[in-house]
């Protein structure tokens, strides 16, 4: 594996105490009430598109601040927190000392472009929505107007031991390189590599301090490698310090799949609770339903039964019609034979 160094802007400065890391600004809504102005919606999505404007920009003590403390080198979004990070250098003693009084920051910057039209924001109220703006500068300041900003310089306590900071390469820069003392590329001449150097380890660029940081945390475990350098007056494998760096990513991804998955457990077990109490519901209802219709239906049935009773009584069939109705009774009919026969037939028939 090649690990590229990348030479800081600072090659021989002593570093400690130099970076910052900063929890600046977060999507939602900004009151410029306290100055006369009103509410206003800053967006993640516009966050998201801006944010990079800062960097470059300096570090001020206070917004009306001259002299750059200073520069903002990077910044990302923490969906950890959902806040906006920054971190940079700090060059001034000035900036260094309102740091570690516990001062925080508020970031200035110069809106471009807004909609005015106004609107609501978890119920409450704004004036406008800010579309666009331009970064300006990060400002120390005592009384922040984003009250869960912060802002630490990332050093070491020297009552933790010798600082760390500052690497001397004493072997090969490079794995595979020409054996003897590595050198600046730029001068030919050894070289004081800066902590805020950084290594591109696996696609990614980690500060040196960072891989120190880690190397301390682990106390030891040494593997194959030729790069050393000089930590707190020791060499130092620079394969340990990557070895160290994995592990703790290691470390971090498991502490991570082990909360994903204990979540997705929780999660499911909510999710069957609540199917189980879905299907339930759904069978009760439809056992409610089939009495419902059973009970209708022998209401209708009953109603049909006692209709056709009430047609039949208000409305009587015919009288039958048998042989004694339509031809007389069997003596009637007697009568009517006998007097048949007595006509003779030379009677049958004259005028």
């Amino acid at each position: 594996m090649q690990l590229t160094v990348r030479y800081g802007t600072r090659q021989n400065a002593k570093v400690a105490g130099n970076r910052f890391t900063s929890r600046f600004i977060e999507p939602g809504l900004i009151s410029y009430e306290d100055h006369g102005g009103d509410k206003e919606l800053l967006t993640k999505e516009t966050l998201d598109t801006f944010t990079a404007t800062f960097v470059g920009k300096p570090l001020i003590v206070r917004h009306n601040g001259k002299t750059t403390e200073g520069t903002i080198t990077r910044v990302w979004w923490n969906p950890e927190d959902a806040w906006f990070w920054c971190e940079g250098d700090v060059q001034g003693t000035d900036g260094r000392q309102r740091i570690n009084e516990g001062w925080s920051v508020s970031c200035g910057y110069h809106i471009t472009d807004t909609d005015e039209s106004g609107g609501e924001w978890h119920a409450m109220p704004y004036a406008r929505r800010i579309l666009a703006f331009e970064g300006e500068h990060l400002a120390l300041v005592e009384n922040p107007r984003y009250e869960g900003a912060s802002i630490r310089l990332n050093e070491k306590s020297p009552k933790h031991g010798a600082q760390m900071n500052v690497f001397k390469l004493i072997k090969k820069m490079l794995p595979g390189a020409a054996a003897g003392d590595a050198t600046n590329p730029d001068t030919g001449k050894p070289a004081d590599v800066s902590g805020e150097s950084e290594v591109e380890i696996d696609g990614a660029n980690i500060r040196l301090n960072d891989l120190v940081e880690l190397h301390r945390k682990a106390g030891k475990g040494e593997i194959a490698g030729d790069t050393m350098v000089e930590v707190a007056g020791k060499p130092v494998k620079f394969s340990d310090l990557v070895a160290g760096f994995r592990a703790n990513e290691a470390k971090d991804e498991k502490a991570k799949k082990d909360e994903d998955d204990e979540k997705k457990k929780k999660d499911d077990e909510r999710k069957n609770a609540a199917d189980e109490d879905d299907k339930k519901k759904k069978d009760k209802e439809k056992e409610e339903a089939d009495e419902k219709a059973k009970r209708d239906n022998a209401k209708i049935a009953g109603s049909n039964s006692f209709r056709v009773l009430a047609n039949a009584r208000n409305n009587p069939p015919p009288p039958v019609q048998t042989a004694s109705t339509q031809f007389g009774t069997l003596s009637e009919q007697l009568e009517r034979g006998k007097r048949l026969c007595s006509l003779s037939p030379t009677t049958a028939g004259k005028n």
